[in-house]
């Protein structure tokens, strides 16, 4: 039996997905545990958006659902708000952030590309959530 070792990296990865997770169930906007508020959330999804899943599946609803800032989460949606967010989470740095308007396109870009990745993030972190609570499949 082998057993793999995880790296300094993918647990500081695994840190960050974790942090993600605990702050989308704490932004849901409803009382209860973790299965009352992802229950409640994808209920609602459901009701409002169930048709997108259908057409672009659910990660991809999900996150044009969370764009167009739905009342049952009270997630950041301000650039600003979010950098804060990213480097709480460390996706980036708070160089990274501070020296945007200075840096190269390179690293404009890596910021810019995080600031689009913060909607998936949220959309996968609600759908493992959901998953793990048995609230979909």
């Amino acid at each position: 039996m082998t057993t793999k070792s995880i790296t300094v990296n993918e647990s500081a990865k695994l840190t960050h997905i974790a942090a993600v997770r605990d702050y989308v169930v704490s932004v849901i906007d409803h009382d209860g545990s973790t299965f009352d508020k992802i229950k409640f959330f994808f209920q609602t999804f459901e009701s409002e958006y169930g048709w997108e899943v259908k057409r672009c599946g659910l990660q991809n609803a999900l996150v044009s659902y969370l764009q167009g800032l739905p009342s049952t989460i009270n997630h950041e949606f301000s650039n600003y708000e979010i950098l804060k967010l990213l480097v709480e989470w460390e996706y980036l740095t708070q160089s990274e952030v501070d020296n945007y308007d200075k840096a190269t396109v390179a690293k404009q870009a890596k910021v810019d590309e995080e600031l689009q990745k913060y909607w998936k993030a949220l959309a996968m972190a609600l759908i493992t959530v959901a998953r793990r609570n048995k609230v979909i499949s």
